[in-house]
């Protein structure tokens, strides 16, 4: 697999997992197209994303103990 088909993958995937972390939110569908966007134009300015990170940022803030503390997609603390 190129580096352009893993980085492609990996976003895939980061979207896959935060929609189907916010399935259950009221307009969840409205935040991950928010942080989508985001994404899209950080990465548009030439930021570096590591959708692994993000996607180990949105399991730890959906675990029971964290869920009310920070919503999926961004950095729990």
């Amino acid at each position: 697999m190129s580096n352009y088909q893993m980085g492609a993958f990996e976003a895939l995937e980061w979207a896959w997992h935060m929609l189907r972390g916010y399935k259950d939110r009221p307009r969840g569908v409205d935040e991950a197209r928010r942080l989508i966007q985001e994404v899209l134009s950080s990465m548009g300015e030439g930021a570096h994303i590591d959708f692994n990170e993000r996607i180990r940022e949105q399991d730890h803030a959906l675990s029971p103990l964290n869920n009310a503390i920070s919503p999926p997609g961004l950095a729990a603390s």
